[in-house]
């Protein structure tokens, strides 16, 4: 460090104490520099002896005068000397200062980011501005298999431009450093017996490694593809930035490993909730399907145990309806041939009423008959409806399953108080047998037919559930308002319509009818299974579509779309559990009305 001798020399303090001792002595004394440039006194004067001016040995000007004037050559050179020093101190003090300065940024902007990508980018940004370098890398431990060893992960110059670089820990520079857990400079890599080939490619390299909590992370390296000294002071600053840098990329990585344990734990729990739900949605349905199976064998049982006498009494029937014909042929014959009748006789004629008699028992006869046909019908109904006998698929005749779910649900379309009847309009096409659960399909009915009764049930206008069926071919048939195709792909298909005129369903609702457990009915009156468990059957039994179109004060429609013949696969399945479910928001539509 310089020191400017013409600005010491005009310090007034050395200049007041250099007159007053040229004064004192009584002699002359000129102070020039190295160059010969006079700075103090006159030059004409300049003769006598040459003291020179020195700092550490190091002569920056001369004082020439009498031998007497050396010690004001000393107290100049003291001076000086003392200058040095508070410059070289200053210079420490705004070393420090930056140093300081540069720790605290350097902390401010490692502490402001929990990304290692963008940690290792910026330790490698602000090494680079701190060591002249033409390549460098940083470097984290990893471990494959039973091995450790060092992995680029940020990089700049062609020496680290190699895909998959890795470096093993006993066998290169960089290795022994990270191991041993001191930095070193080497500034002659080429005759270093650690060195690797892409080691050897530079001249010099300075390493240091990232160690956190006692333990190796990593390493830092800077290199320079031509001659350089690198020095203590070097190593000192990349120390510093090590030691920050592996703190914060240590605390990255720990939460970059609790984010990735919480994401997989909540993945855990999001599966075990998953299971749960469907745990609780395959229970409720055994359940259901218990309460279904228990009501189709209490059908099936009432209706067979009514079957059999009401065939014997229908069967008696007809032949009470001859008898009494012929008994009341006989008895006018009797009458014609002997019209005169004894007194006693005439007046039992006169108390029974006999002509009376002869003309009500045939028709009392025949409106029993009714009566038991009326009764048949209604078994039929029942064990068409219970099913139980046929697990697999076959042909059915749908009208008749609807039908059957009508004459169950009789009871309630008939006027209740402060309710007309609901009146049911069929507009039945002409469907050939469709294959199919046929049990199932009779669930499916009574699901829906249920919901549109209880939802005419909050109306006082007269209730109406009109009933369509139609055939559809396989050419894509489009909905009127939306235009999505409503025909399944492939082969024939059968299309069902319920439509009521009650109060309609709002959108948030109907996007969620097919949601297990989902109900607007009150507490004990729905499960919110009826929908979910048509869905399945419709979808996953049958590869058919299933759509609720609804809009408030405008009623509601169930769309209901089935193969006329099963494919091949859900065939095979038919009879096993149900396959994967798929989301029924995808076979939902807008509003048709």
């Amino acid at each position: 460090m310089a020191i400017n001798l013409k600005k010491l020399c005009d310090s007034p303090l050395l200049l007041e104490a250099i007159a007053d001792l040229v004064k004192s002595m009584g002699t002359s004394i000129v102070i020039q520099d190295t160059k010969g440039r006079v700075i103090f006194g006159d030059e004409s004067k300049k003769a006598g002896s040459q003291l020179p001016i020195e700092i550490d040995g190091e002569v920056i000007g001369w004082a020439i005068g009498e031998a007497k004037v050396a010690p004001i050559a000393s107290i100049i050179s003291c001076f000086a000397q003392k200058e040095l020093e508070k410059k070289t101190l200053a210079h420490e003090v705004l070393d420090n200062y930056r140093e300081i300065t540069f720790l605290y940024d350097l902390s401010e902007k490692l502490t402001a980011s929990l990304d290692i990508d963008e940690l290792v980018n910026l330790l490698l940004a602000e090494a680079k501005e701190l060591i002249k370098a033409t390549s460098g890398a940083v470097m984290l431990l990893s471990n494959t298999g039973n091995t450790e060893e060092l992995k680029v992960v940020s990089a700049f110059g062609q020496e680290w431009n190699r895909d998959h670089l890795r470096i093993p820990l006993d066998e290169s520079i960089l290795g022994v450093v990270v191991k041993n857990g001191l930095g070193e400079i080497i500034n002659d890599v080429a005759n270093d017996p650690r060195c690797m080939d892409f080691e050897a490619t530079m001249s010099a390299l300075i390493c240091i490694p990232l160690i956190s909590k006692g333990r190796p992370i990593g390493a830092i390296a800077l290199g320079n593809s031509s001659p350089v000294t690198y020095t203590a002071a070097d190593l000192k600053r990349m120390n510093t930035l090590a030691f920050q840098a592996a703190a914060a990329i240590d605390n990255a990585q720990l939460y970059q490993e609790s984010c990735i344990a919480a994401t997989t734990a909540q993945l855990q729990a999001e599966k075990l909730q998953q299971a749960l739900r469907e745990l609780q949605e395959t229970q409720s349905q055994l359940i259901q399907s218990e309460k279904m199976s228990s009501l189709g064998q209490l059908v099936a049982g009432v209706a067979h145990e009514i079957n059999n006498p009401i065939n014997f009494i229908s069967g008696n029937l007809c032949h009470a309806q001859q008898y009494t014909e012929e008994l009341l042929k006989i008895l006018q014959l009797y009458q014609q041939e002997f019209p005169n009748l004894t007194p006693a006789l005439e007046a039992a004629i006169a108390e029974i009423d006999l002509e009376f008699l002869s003309a009500d028992f045939p028709k009392l006869i025949y409106s029993m008959k009714l009566g038991t046909d009326r009764i048949r019908e209604i078994v039929l109904s029942l064990r068409n409806f219970s099913r139980l006998d046929e697990a697999q698929t076959k042909p059915v005749d749908l009208h008749s399953g609807i039908d059957s779910t009508l004459m169950i649900l009789q009871h309630r379309l008939k006027p209740q108080p402060g309710r007309p009847n609901i009146q049911v309009i069929k507009n039945y096409g002409d469907l050939p047998l469709v294959e199919c659960h046929a049990g199932l399909m009779n669930q499916v009915f009574m699901n829906i037919l249920s919901n549109a009764i209880d939802a005419l049930e909050e109306q006082q206008k007269p209730g109406e559930i009109v009933i369509t069926t139609e055939l559809i071919s396989h050419k894509p048939r489009l909905l009127a308002t939306t235009g999505e195709p409503m025909s399944h792909d492939g082969n024939e298909s059968v299309l069902i319509k319920i439509r009521d005129n009650g109060f309609g369903i709002p959108e948030e609702i109907c996007s969620r009818l097919f949601d297990p457990f989902f109900t607007t009915k009150p507490v004990g009156k729905g499960t919110g299974l009826g929908l979910s468990i048509s869905y399945k059957i419709i979808v996953e039994k049958h590869g058919g579509i299933i759509k609720c179109l609804s809009q408030p004060g405008l009623g509601t429609e169930f769309y209901i779309q089935i193969p006329l013949k099963l494919s091949i696969e859900l065939g095979k399945n038919s009879a096993a559990t149900a396959v994967r479910r798929r989301s029924p928001s995808a076979h939902r539509s807008g509003v048709l009305f």
